[in-house]
């Protein structure tokens, strides 16, 4: 077990015990990252996310990746940034941000996401950071009650514009 992971029991719907480890995702892990992140963001070019969770791994103090993984496979991750621009409802800057969370779907329901994003507060806590802000479309209704029971709080919604001057 590498130094910084923890383990961690999350019971399965059958009741059975199953050892998921949580950890912090290194490149290479970054071939498995790459199968996950493309389910949850497929509109996104892979050498985009490429060059994202590159810079992730460059730059641990703006950005994190952390994993979660049964013996076998890698079933879960979050990437998560510090911005210093504002983030809709804090009170705060710099703050935490989830940028992106996903659990495989036969892996859900399980606590797996609580316990992915308790290690990113604990992450976020050690850099002096007091908030955690994300966002979801508001037409993803999964992503919006994900966030509510994970311990988020909605923001008043704010229709963003747009207009072409060139």
């Amino acid at each position: 077990m590498r130094k910084e992971e923890k383990t961690s029991k999350v019971r399965q719907q059958s009741a059975t015990q199953k050892h998921i480890t949580i950890f912090k995702l290194r490149r290479a892990d970054d071939a498995k990252l790459m199968i996950l992140a493309r389910k949850l963001w497929p509109y996104v070019p892979a050498r985009d996310l490429k060059t994202v969770f590159g810079n992730a791994h460059k730059r641990p103090a703006k950005a994190t990746l952390i994993g979660a993984r049964t013996d076998t496979a890698l079933i879960g991750f979050i990437y998560a940034t510090v911005r210093v621009d504002y983030v809709e409802g804090s009170d705060t800057s710099p703050v935490a941000y989830l940028e992106g969370i996903y659990v495989e779907p036969q892996h859900r329901k399980q606590g797996i996401a609580q316990e992915m994003l308790a290690e990113l507060e604990s992450w976020s806590r050690k850099k002096g950071l007091t908030e955690l802000g994300s966002d979801a479309y508001a037409t993803n209704k999964l992503s919006r009650r994900v966030h509510v029971r994970l311990g988020f709080k909605p923001q008043p919604l704010i229709a963003p514009f747009l207009k072409k001057i060139a």
